[in-house]
Order: structure tokens, then sequence, then C-alpha cells
């Protein structure tokens, strides 16, 4: 069996109100237990920041006094997280329950030269549900 590997979960939020609770709460509700999260929050002025306090001591949260942009804020994240894997996300997606599980197992034993994975993307409705016909 596979050690397990410590997965960085790396977000970036600005103005995501609308999104960053249930993208937290998909992200911490994985069953694959050896993660942090880390977010980044570019001055959001929409209340996400009154949303990720929530969250405070779950993750761990930046606040940047001025919008530094996606890449640097991101690579902010990464610089930050101490994982053996970085799983970068935007705000509006959400995990199925294994998703970090399934994608953890993939790399090292059935593509060996990879450097990076990703999931398959499915379709959500406006109120965040997978719809039956996918």
């Amino acid at each position: 069996m596979a050690p397990k590997r410590l997965i960085s979960v790396t977000l970036v939020t600005y103005d995501s109100g609308r999104f960053i609770k249930r993208c937290l709460e998909s992200v911490l509700s994985q069953r694959y237990p050896f993660k942090e999260v880390i977010v980044v929050d570019n001055a959001s002025t929409d209340g996400t920041i009154d949303i990720l306090e929530q969250f405070e001591g779950r993750c761990q949260v930046y606040y940047n006094e001025e919008n530094m942009g996606f890449a640097a804020a991101q690579n902010q994240a990464i610089q930050a997280s101490s994982g053996d894997w970085v799983l970068t996300l935007n705000p509006d997606v959400l995990l199925l329950p294994n998703f970090i599980q399934a994608v953890s197992g993939c790399r090292p034993v059935r593509f060996p030269g990879s450097g990076s994975v990703c999931g398959k993307l499915l379709t959500m409705t406006s109120h965040f549900e997978i719809p039956e016909r996918r």
C-alpha cells in the first residue's frame, strides 16, 4: 500500500462570496484525511472575508491588502503550502467526497512519469447541484 501523502489545497478568492463557503465545505469534507487548505483573498469587498473568517480554524487564510492578481496570489498560496502535492482550485468548484482520495492514488501507480493530474469536470446547476444527466 502506498504511503499517504499530504495534499495542499490552494484557493484564491476575489469577491467570491457566492461560491466560497460551498467550495470550502466540499474540500473539508473530503474523505482523504491528509490535507491542508490554504486560501488567499485578494482584497474582496463583497462579504467573502466574513465567510472566510468562519474557516480560519480549519484553513490557513491570508488576506491581501490589495488585489495582486490570480497568478501572484496562487503562487503565494503554493509557497505557503507544505504538502507533497498541490491541488489548485477555483472558488466555484465543488469536489465529490472521494475526489482527493481518487486523485492521490493516480499519479505514482498508474502514471509514474506524469507531472499533473486533473479530475473530470461536471456541469452543475446555478443552485450547486449536479444534474441527474451528466
